[in-house]
């Protein structure tokens, strides 16, 4: 340590110098200046007013409100800053628009779809019977296993023209030969495209629908957008064409 009186230097330990015998000064810690702190010129009241219109113009006010009783509550964001789900209740409340099918239309048009259906059904279920008998006679003779055999091809076989014959129609256009005859036409909640992934979905919620008594489609009797069980199950409903749900 150097006494700040003589300059001689001795040990940090001491207190006093050892040659002038004053006492040693004490050593004060090394503080940094504070930062000094800029702040921003004062905008003129013109620019000022500029930029809080260009923020209003940013956001849109639900109704008519002058700027002084201005409600934050009823400002909502623009579409480009909307969330996924804002998003999706707007084509929500936009597809309430359409007008959704009657049960009397729906009813006519399942059945003209019934016999359509049923002419092709048939054919194909004696065609797989009568294949599937005479391929189990040829490898062994008639028995109980083998007809069990041909019954179940032909109930497969019904099962796979009724899949082509609904989801074809409603994953290509959302219309049966029925559904057009009624005008009528099968669309998602939104409006838009049933699609081939959706149609397959409503032709496995038909069957489910039928479980216990048909309770599932009785449903569309209750509900206020005319939705049964299978409609509920794959976000589909039925919409009249000539009032928004087609082309």
């Amino acid at each position: 340590m150097r006494c700040h009186h003589c300059g001689y230097v001795s040990f940090d330990s001491l207190t006093v110098c050892r040659r002038c015998a004053n006492p040693f000064l004490p050593i004060r810690p090394h503080v940094a200046p504070a930062p000094m702190i800029v702040l921003p010129a004062i905008a003129s009241p013109v620019a000022f007013q500029e930029t809080r219109l260009g923020l209003l113009d940013r956001f849109v006010v639900e109704g008519e409100a002058s700027e002084e009783e201005l409600d934050w509550s009823r400002l909502t964001l623009p579409a480009e800053l909307k969330t996924p789900d804002e998003t999706e209740e707007a084509r929500v409340s936009a597809g309430s628009a359409m007008v959704y099918a009657g049960c009397l239309r729906r009813a006519v048009a399942a059945l003209v779809d019934a016999p359509l259906s049923l002419v092709l059904t048939v054919p194909a279920m004696i065609l797989a019977y009568v294949t599937a008998l005479l391929g189990g006679m040829v490898a062994r003779e008639l028995t109980f296993e083998v007809q069990l055999l041909a019954v179940g091809a032909a109930l497969v076989a019904g099962v796979a023209v009724s899949f082509a014959y609904h989801v074809l129609y409603w994953g290509q256009g959302g219309q049966t030969p029925g559904k057009m005859l009624m005008g009528v036409r099968v669309v998602r909640r939104d409006g838009g495209d049933v699609g081939y992934g959706r149609a397959f979905l409503r032709w496995v919620g038909y069957f489910i629908a039928l479980l216990p008594f048909g309770l599932g489609l009785t449903m569309v009797l209750l509900h206020p957008r005319r939705r049964g069980l299978h409609d509920l199950l794959a976000g589909t409903c039925v919409v009249l064409v000539d009032a928004g749900g087609g082309q």
